[in-house]
This record gives structure tokens, C-alpha cells and sequence, in this order.
């Protein structure tokens, strides 16, 4: 079976737009996917998805998951993350900065 891929349509690209066309086995479905784009944004992200998400590089992430305890999940030897965590634990101050850390 071949992979699913989602393939931008047009130059204005972006997830809120729901620009996307889905192709594979499935191109019947071409077409605006909004539904298909809420599923991939609720999947767990690596490390350096995380970090773009976040504007930071990777060596902040693991910096903030042993000292400011980032929500993170160990999978085998891999993070991830839940985007939903994350944002959450942003929002609280989590990664704001603080004296003697």
C-alpha cells in the first residue's frame, strides 16, 4: 500500500487555510480537507517539531524537559510531544525565565 500524502494546492498554503489536497490511493478525495488537517495537528511531535513549533533550537527543548520540567513523553529513546501540553504549559510560564536555573 502506498503512503498517504498530503499535497499543498496553490502558493497560499497553511494549515488554517485548509489548502491541502490529499493524494495516494485515496485521490478521489482531493480536495479541501479540514477534518484530515485537525487529525494530523492532534498527533504526538518529535523534538525538532516541537522546537520549530516553538521558534526555540533542540538543545533548549531537552534543556526544558530536565530543568523546567517541559511536558514530554518517552518513547523508547524518542520525546514527544502533545502540541495541547506544550501550549498549555507556555501559557502557565513554564518556559519563562527564571533566577538560579
Amino acid at each position: 500500500m502506498k503512503p498517504i500524502l498530503l499535497e499543498p494546492i496553490g502558493q497560499s498554503v497553511g494549515y488554517s487555510s485548509g489548502l491541502v489536497r490529499l493524494c495516494g490511493p485515496w485521490s478521489w478525495l482531493c480536495g479541501p480537507l479540514s477534518g484530515a488537517l485537525e487529525m494530523v495537528d492532534d498527533r504526538w511531535l518529535s523534538v525538532d517539531e516541537i522546537a520549530l513549533y516553538l521558534g526555540v533550537k533542540r538543545d533548549t527543548v531537552y534543556k526544558w524537559i530536565d530543568r523546567k520540567q517541559m511536558p514530554a513523553h518517552k518513547v523508547g529513546r524518542l520525546w514527544k510531544f502533545s502540541k495541547k501540553d506544550v501550549d498549555q504549559w507556555v501559557r502557565s510560564g513554564g518556559s519563562a525565565q527564571r533566577e538560579g536555573i
